[in-house]
């Protein structure tokens, strides 16, 4: 089975805080794309983060979470204005998101992995329901992403 490669497409390191990272013009040979996103140690404000996707910000997304700490495991399941990534900790916290089939004119559903310094990890599903193709995607805050926050967005090659 041929090994697929990831091409970068674009990417972005903070240069002051922000609430919000827009990733446009993306492009349309691949059929899924990679988001990494690292914010570094800072005291900056936490928050919750999340994706949207062409700017739609109706009750169009929903997601599904599973999640463990050193207290326990937990989950949740909720209809929402985003797709949520996860809860950004003001500190060391890691996303990765697997967008699959962004120019399909079915539903989109990601896949989200994050860990962060509560400690906490958790893996989410996160579904878009609309049928265009992704062509922008705004990665956001609840709170702010600090200076040196690093988002990077790749696009899957098949082997």
């Amino acid at each position: 089975m041929p090994t697929p490669t990831y091409d970068l497409i674009q990417s972005t390191t903070l240069t002051s805080t922000s609430s919000s990272i827009v990733l446009n013009t993306l492009p349309t040979n691949y059929e899924n794309l990679v988001l990494k996103i690292t914010t570094p140690t800072t005291n900056a404000t936490a928050g919750r983060t999340f994706l949207r996707f062409n700017s739609d910000s109706g009750s169009n997304y929903h997601h599904k979470v599973l999640g463990a700490s050193g207290t326990g495991v937990n989950t949740a399941s909720e209809n929402q204005t985003y797709a949520l990534i996860g809860y950004y900790s003001g500190a060391n916290s890691v996303s990765i998101v697997d967008i699959m089939g962004y120019r399909s004119s079915f539903h989109k559903s990601s896949a989200i992995r994050y860990g962060n310094n509560y400690p906490e990890s958790a893996v989410q599903i996160s579904t878009w329901r609309n049928t265009a193709a992704i062509t922008d995607i705004t990665v956001g805050c609840l709170g702010v992403y600090p200076v040196n926050t690093k988002v990077a967005l790749y696009g899957l090659v098949a082997g």
